[in-house]
């Protein structure tokens, strides 16, 4: 989902980082609060989530600043 909102929607990366922290903090508050015992499923889906929160943002940084650069070419 992280990835979609990045590179597939559309949007500018002020309102995907908005709408990525949203999807991100929805990820961890509803594993955590769903299943309170399985920390070591909870440890593993934490570090998958903040990892593809940061490839994405940065894809996303550069998908837009290409963007930029080839439109004002």
């Amino acid at each position: 989902m992280i990835f979609w909102i990045y590179t597939l929607s559309g949007m500018r990366l002020y309102h995907a980082i908005v709408s990525s922290s949203i999807v991100f903090l929805l990820g961890i508050i509803g594993p955590y609060f769903f299943y309170p015992q399985q920390s070591n499923a909870f440890l593993f889906h934490l570090t998958w989530m903040i990892i593809s929160f940061a490839f994405d943002l940065i894809g996303g940084f550069l998908m837009q600043d290409f963007k930029k650069v080839s439109f004002l070419k």
